[in-house]
């Protein structure tokens, strides 16, 4: 996500169910010097199935659902360039599927 008037990047995180959101999925993020836990459906101005994570610059970051055994690795701050050239940090949009 490239919005310039956003200045903080963070891991935004969407779980469906038979394209619906589900709220209370436990997301868990580690990375090397340390993990988090939260939930899905705590920002109810976002959806049901919506959770984030506020990242640090320069750490790599592992997501996956606790009750899942896929894991998304290496993720970081996503570079973003304007139209004017100027450069920030952005953040990232993921979406999950607990459909089998």
């Amino acid at each position: 996500i490239c919005d310039s008037q956003e200045n903080i990047p963070r891991l935004e995180i969407y779980v469906f169910s038979n394209n619906k959101q589900i709220p209370w999925v436990e997301i868990e993020v580690n990375w090397v010097s340390g993990s988090n836990r939260f939930f899905t459906g705590l920002n109810p101005e976002k959806g049901p199935g919506y959770a984030d994570f506020v990242m640090d610059q320069q750490i790599f970051y592992n997501l996956s659902l606790s009750e899942s055994s896929e894991t998304l690795e290496d993720i970081s701050w996503a570079e973003c360039e304007g139209d004017d050239g100027i450069n920030w940090w952005g953040s990232w949009e993921i979406h999950f599927s607990t459909d089998h």
